[in-house]
């Protein structure tokens, strides 16, 4: 089957300094079409391999495949559980391929699959998602359709039983939750990288996914599907969020106190260090803002024994939460402790 590669010529990436590297630039915005393009779906794992035999199953198990060109991607982020052993009884499927990335680090294995990919389209799933039976088709509908740069889809939360009672929607967006109404439409926030596709010419216009962004091991940092959102919209690029293109999120795991304490300590953490690292303030200035923090963190601590709403107290100990992860980065800065992960 023709896709935009064999128009285009060879659109290939590498992989330098952990970022993508084009061969050739193709403008965002600029569709070339004659047939429909090759999707390469993109997987990347660490140490989940229970939870990624059961994404593989789903990805494989959907309908109607038969007539699309696609690849599967598994990007093996260095895990040390029985990913690999998991993977092989699925290699007998020529669309599936297995491909081990050393570099700790979700953006690195992102833009290894990125470098990776034979398609036109690459799309990233999470290693904990249930996919809808018609997901591969739809997606492939909607790039048709839209001619799109970037395509979110749908994502709703599978959990173990009944919410904690605290757990509103803020909470459910932080787990990936997605769901921006019925309709197709464009969109420039509110899709996640658990469920994300983009043209490739457009992944690699924006040199991939910024390695100094996104997990790290159990590290819960974040922000590198922002930023190459973003990225794609300051070059005229356009965003689609489709709700046909849905999936499940396995999250009972995640859907207590503990995971979102831990989740809003480590992006105080990171807020800290992006903020240092552009504009790197004097010591003066540091010790003003510490003192500053210190002085929040009472103030919502008293707000939040006054607070009687179980959901608004636990986001005011979020809050909280992420600036004591800010107060502890500063601290080892001041420290001359590494700033970088």
């Amino acid at each position: 089957m023709g896709n935009l590669s064999s128009d285009l010529g060879n659109t290939r990436g590498t992989v330098e300094n952990g970022s993508v590297s084009p061969r050739r630039s193709v403008t965002i915005g600029t569709v070339f079409f004659k047939v429909r393009a090759m999707i390469s779906v993109v997987i990347c794992t660490f140490n989940r391999a229970p939870l990624l035999r059961q994404a593989v199953e789903s990805f494989l198990a959907q309908e109607a495949m038969q007539a699309l060109d696609y690849e599967l991607i598994v990007v093996d982020n260095n895990s040390r559980d029985d990913t690999a052993k998991v993977i092989e009884p699925f290699m007998s499927d020529p669309h599936v391929r297995y491909v081990l990335e050393p570099q700790q680090g979700l953006s690195h294995a992102r833009n290894r699959g990125i470098a990776e990919s034979k398609g036109d389209i690459v799309a990233f799933l999470d290693d904990d998602v249930l996919l809808d039976r018609h997901w591969l088709r739809n997606l492939d509908t909607s790039f048709n359709e839209t001619r799109a740069d970037i395509i979110g889809g749908r994502a709703d939360l599978l959990l173990d039983g009944p919410a904690p009672v605290w757990m509103g929607p803020k909470f459910e967006i932080w787990l990936s939750r997605v769901d921006l109404g019925p309709v197709r439409k464009p969109v420039t926030s509110g899709i996640f990288g658990l469920n994300l596709a983009f043209r490739k010419a457009a992944l690699e216009e924006i040199g991939g996914f910024s390695p100094a962004m996104g997990r790290t091991g159990k590290t819960l940092f974040a922000g590198e599907e922002d930023a190459a959102i973003r990225a794609v919209l300051a070059r005229g690029g356009t965003v689609i969020y489709d709700p046909d293109v849905k999936v499940q999120h396995i999250s009972g795991s995640r859907a207590n106190w503990r995971y979102f304490r831990r989740s809003a300590f480590d992006r105080g953490r990171q807020s800290a260090m992006e903020f240092y690292d552009s504009a790197r303030p004097g010591r003066f200035r540091m010790l003003k803002m510490l003192a500053g923090s210190c002085l929040s963190i009472v103030r919502q601590y008293l707000k939040a024994v006054l607070t009687l709403n179980p959901y608004k107290r636990h986001l005011i100990w979020r809050r909280i939460w992420g600036t004591v992860g800010a107060i502890r980065q500063y601290l080892q800065i001041m420290c001359g402790k590494a700033v970088s992960r």
